[in-house]
């Protein structure tokens, strides 16, 4: 009873008292925490199980609040795993796309030089050359034969689309 009463002196200096602002905020609870409030101070062995008991409650509800993180965090991984797949298979066909347009032009390169060296005049080799790279199905075969028949298929292109 005598440690309430102090207590509550002290409290009633402070407010009082120039420095003591933040005594105005300060309730007999803030002051000594296991103050009841009849004004007593109770044993001290109730005092730690009160404390305990006050851990274990929160200590069972963080459990859920994990929980509840470990769903979140597996979703997460589910969902940047998918984006991986999407994206190497994105990654798959742009490697295709780069590769064909590369033989492609390989094949370009190829169907020229052997237009140069057969006996037509440029612009036979020009329209030839457009008239065979325009499919790819004249491309595969015209560069697919042997070489001696290329003269002939150019001239049968030239005179067939030209």
């Amino acid at each position: 009873m005598m440690d309430a009463t102090n207590a509550l002196s002290s409290r009633n200096t402070m407010r009082s008292s120039p420095a003591g602002k933040f005594g105005s905020s300060m309730g007999l609870e803030d002051e000594n925490p296991f103050v009841t409030p009849t004004g007593s101070v109770p044993p001290e062995g109730v005092v730690d199980s009160t404390r305990q008991s006050t851990h274990q409650t929160t200590s069972l509800n963080g459990t859920g609040k994990k929980r509840k993180n470990d769903d979140s965090i597996g979703g997460l991984v589910e969902m940047l795993a998918k984006m991986q797949k999407d994206t190497n298979a994105r990654l798959d066909c742009l490697s295709l796309r780069i590769g064909y347009e590369f033989d492609l032009s390989k094949a370009r390169k190829e169907v020229y030089d052997v237009l140069g060296r057969l006996p037509l005049t440029r612009d036979q080799k020009f329209d030839g050359g457009e008239i065979i790279l325009e499919k790819v199905q004249h491309l595969d075969f015209f560069l697919g034969m042997p070489e001696e028949d290329m003269f002939a298929y150019a001239i049968r292109v030239l005179t067939k689309y030209g």
